[in-house]
């Protein structure tokens, strides 16, 4: 019991000291040599259908309700009714 103590008193040390090292500042955007954002700027925001490669946005009724998963704007085809 004393074991499994010191290993919990020691993972609450490691969260706190982990939140503390955390500063508000939001974060700086990167940019390419061509003034773009890079992909790492990008939000998960479309869904791509596993089967056929079509992205679709939150406005689709496809999105999140077909096979597929989370993706950036830009991967894929858009879809032709939501425009992707």
């Amino acid at each position: 019991m004393l074991k499994n103590y010191n290993s919990l008193k020691l993972l609450a040390l490691i969260l706190i000291f982990s939140f503390s090292s955390c500063d508000n500042k939001k974060s700086s955007v990167n940019y390419t040599q061509s003034g773009k954002n890079t992909k790492n700027d990008q939000q998960l925001t479309h869904w791509i259908t596993s089967s056929s490669g079509i992205r679709h946005n939150f406005k689709c009724r496809w999105f999140q309700n077909s096979k597929g998963r989370m993706c950036y704007p830009d991967a894929g085809r858009a879809c032709k009714k939501c425009g992707g």
